[in-house]
């Protein structure tokens, strides 16, 4: 009996977004071979294969095949993630309730040809939902095998009957993060980091672990943050959205957050979790919730501040990015126009931990004490001198 094709990801391998990783699943054990452009890797037999390295398009596609053993060879394009600056985003989540309106939004976003895929979480019920993760990758597989997926971990995929960290693993195997070294410094679990896409800085977080003042992850968000270089545009993407006017609201450290976001400029904080679609403007950020993938639609709850945009229905968002522009607009299942923005960022401020600057504050103040005693040794001296 030959093995059949049950889903396949592209995701980043490399946090500067120049290596790919296609992740291959196949329902019984079969070897596979890859040939990428010029590039040849054979996996043996299997059910999950990885296939790591792989140069990512710059200015040309590249073609690749796939020849698994009892099947009839596929062969797919995948196009650069952003050409001279521009690049297009389809971002959605919280599709974990069966194809249905899922496989109708991945269609609509089919249509519009994006370049990359951001997932706000939530794509399956529970991590022991077999049929659950069938159904996730046969509706992604026409698009997840030559679009690159950016996953933000919802709560969800982690639910599990057994060990919370075997069902971390089981979705980083399915979904792999790109090798980060500054999350590792830190220690944070799987599913953290952040990558460099064109323009574009992504940094993906895992609300379901913590976010306060002196966590590693908020260590983390401050160094990505401080070191965006010449990103012209920085996103965040997690699962429990820092601020919500839905039935869920905000994320316990939203304040906080958003204090940081806007100091530092991003241009836009992506999240599921309540499901609908909003965008909400606080300090210059744009927060928009993408929450209606097929899971049951939530309402209007919480009268909050800023609320621009307020959708109880299936959705995605279209995020066209240029070097000097990024134009938001929304969808509904059936391809009606929900909102249209053109996304600002803050003026970039540099993050300072409190301690450095306490102890800039002592130097200068020292140094002024100092200066002052020395102008009043000047001025004593030339008194005596005078007399």
């Amino acid at each position: 009996m030959s093995a059949a094709l049950l889903g396949a990801v592209l995701s980043f391998m490399s946090v500067d977004g120049s290596t790919l990783e296609l992740t291959l699943i196949l329902d019984a054990p079969a070897p596979v071979t890859l040939r990428w452009g010029e590039d040849r890797q054979t996996s043996g037999s299997a059910r999950e294969h990885h296939f790591r390295g792989l140069r990512t398009p710059a200015s040309e596609a590249v073609h690749y095949q796939v020849e698994v053993e009892g099947l009839e060879l596929y062969a797919e394009t995948v196009e650069p993630p952003c050409r001279a600056g521009v690049c297009r985003l389809a971002v959605y989540g919280d599709d974990r309730d069966g194809p249905g309106p899922h496989q109708a939004l991945i269609e609509g976003m089919e249509a519009a040809a994006p370049t990359i895929i951001l997932n706000t979480g939530d794509i399956v019920r529970h991590n022991d939902d077999e049929a659950g993760w069938k159904s996730h990758l046969g509706t992604t597989l026409r698009i997840g095998r030559r679009v690159p997926v950016i996953l933000a971990l919802g709560n969800h995929e982690l639910y599990t009957m057994g060990r919370p960290a075997a069902a971390r693993a089981r979705v980083l195997s399915t979904y792999p993060a790109p090798h980060d070294p500054l999350a590792e410094s830190l220690q944070l679990p799987s599913g953290v980091f952040h990558v460099v896409v064109g323009d574009a800085l992504f940094i993906v977080l895992d609300s379901n672990s913590p976010l306060g003042p002196g966590s590693p992850q908020r260590s983390f968000l401050e160094q990505a943050l401080d070191g965006r270089g010449k990103a012209r545009h920085v996103f965040v993407a997690l699962h429990h959205g820092p601020i919500s006017a839905g039935s869920h609201g905000g994320h316990p450290e939203g304040a906080g957050l958003s204090e940081l976001f806007t100091r530092a400029g991003v241009t836009a904080v992506f999240s599921g979790h309540d499901h609908t679609y909003q965008r909400i403007v606080r300090g210059g950020v744009s927060y928009v919730v993408t929450g209606g993938g097929g899971a049951p639609l939530y309402e209007w709850r919480y009268p909050i501040p800023g609320v621009q945009a307020f959708s109880s229905t299936y959705n995605w968002v279209s995020l066209d990015l240029a070097p000097s522009s990024a134009l938001l607009s929304s969808y509904s299942i059936e391809g009606a126009l929900l909102d249209r923005a053109e996304l600002s960022a803050a003026s970039h401020e540099p993050i300072v931990d409190p301690k450095d600057t306490l102890a800039v504050l002592a130097l200068a103040i020292g140094a002024a004490v100092s200066a002052s005693l020395l102008f009043g040794l000047v001025v004593l001296r030339y008194g005596e001198a005078r007399a």
